[in-house]
C-alpha cells in the first residue's frame, strides 16, 4: 500500500480484510486489548462491528509510518459507542487502541469536546 493508491482503493482493501476477518489480517496491539478489557469489549464484538456497524470519522496517510490511519466509530449492541484507531500496514489491519465514547465527546460521539 502506498500513497499513490487512492483513498477509495485503500478503503476497499480494508473492507475486504475486515470481511475476511482472518486472525492474521487483523492484529490487536497489547494496548488495544487492555483498553478493550477495561471497557468489557471482545475481539469478536470489535471485528463484527467493523463489518457492519461502523462509520469512518478520520482517514489519512500517517507519516513516518507510510501507513493509512483510520479512526472508526463503532456501534456495538448494549455497549457505548466505541472508537477504534488502526493502521493499514502490509495488508494487515493493526488496531492500536480502542476506547468507549464518553462525556468528553459531542452527542454523535465523533468529536472530542474541549
Amino acid at each position: 500500500m502506498n500513497k499513490q493508491q487512492s483513498t477509495k482503493a485503500v478503503l476497499e482493501l480494508i473492507d475486504s480484510l475486515v470481511e475476511v476477518g482472518l486472525k492474521e489480517k487483523i492484529y490487536f496491539r497489547k494496548h488495544a486489548l487492555e483498553e478493550m478489557d477495561e471497557d468489557n469489549l471482545t475481539r469478536y464484538e470489535i471485528t463484527s462491528a467493523l463489518k457492519t456497524n461502523r462509520l469512518i470519522i478520520s482517514s489519512h496517510w500517517e507519516e513516518p509510518h507510510s501507513a493509512f490511519k483510520l479512526i472508526y466509530l463503532l456501534e456495538i449492541p448494549n455497549k457505548p459507542k466505541t472508537h477504534v484507531v488502526c493502521l493499514l500496514v502490509d495488508n494487515q489491519i493493526i488496531i492500536f487502541t480502542v476506547y468507549a465514547v464518553d462525556s468528553r465527546f459531542n452527542e454523535e460521539g465523533k468529536i472530542r469536546v474541549r
